[in-house]
């Protein structure tokens, strides 16, 4: 079941729980490097048929365009990536900062895109410590509208505030 679903960040707030961070689990922003792992995770969590690889090279294009080279990134990408001790990818989650104003003063979005994790043994908390991670970058918001109930039960697991896509009211200016 897929669904809207928006985090809530306060900076002011330190995160409640302590890291689960493991010595052999490290957790960085995505790199170009990283692109083709994120998209064999991305067919191998989500479409199984067709792991092949043009639909690789496909999903790694898009992740570029996405979440690499959007117009408005400034300095390193908001995308996080999960490594294990052997170098390989446990986890993506991606995401864009996204300026906005709230009340007149300025504010700082993340828009986040799927979170992921590898079915790799050792790999099952590292989409967690990548949820521990983005609450500690200097976003005022984090919002995501591709939340399912497994990604749901992990965030609110890390004490995110989640709140109903009932409660945003949207206005376009043209």
């Amino acid at each position: 079941m897929t669904g809207s679903l928006t985090l809530d960040y306060t900076p002011a707030v330190a995160d409640p729980a302590p890291s689960v961070r493991s010595a052999a689990m490290r957790v960085r922003p995505l790199s170009a490097n990283d692109l083709d792992a994120a998209a064999d995770l991305f067919l191998q969590r989500f479409r199984k048929s067709r792991r092949n690889a043009r639909a690789r090279a496909e999903v790694a294009s898009r992740l570029q365009a996405l979440y690499l080279d959007y117009p408005t990134r400034q300095g390193d990408p908001d995308a996080l990536v999960a490594i294990d001790s052997a170098g390989d990818l446990a986890a993506f989650c991606g995401a864009m900062r996204v300026p906005f104003r709230f009340d007149g003063e300025a504010a700082t979005a993340c828009v986040t895109g799927t979170l992921m994790a590898s079915s790799a043994p050792g790999h099952a908390l590292a989409a967690v410590q990548i949820l521990r991670e983005s609450r500690r970058l200097p976003y005022d918001l984090i919002v995501t509208d591709t939340a399912n109930r497994a990604s749901l039960a992990v965030c609110q697991a890390v004490n995110y505030s989640v709140v109903s896509p009932d409660s945003l009211e949207w206005a376009a200016v043209f």
